[in-house]
């Protein structure tokens, strides 16, 4: 066997993996199952407009949206 055999193996090999296609990079905007989302994702947005503005407005909340805070502070 010959150095060039060699060199030229290589090479070749190097050309065929060059030319495959490359893996198409991720989208950061796509969601995937790994990654962390925000607690406050889990609740409607308009949900979540009536309690920010009960807070704001210092009014008590009620049964079902204190629920839901105590649920998004447990995934905290």
């Amino acid at each position: 066997m010959r150095i060039r055999d060699l060199h030229d193996g290589f090479v070749d090999s190097f050309k065929q993996g060059y030319n495959k296609t490359a893996p198409e990079p991720v989208d950061p905007t796509v969601s995937s199952t790994d990654t962390k989302q925000s607690v406050f994702s889990m609740l409607d947005p308009r949900d979540t407009k009536k309690i920010l503005a009960n807070i704001i407005n210092a009014q008590p909340l009620d049964a079902r949206q204190m629920s839901l805070i105590k649920k998004m502070y447990a995934k905290l």
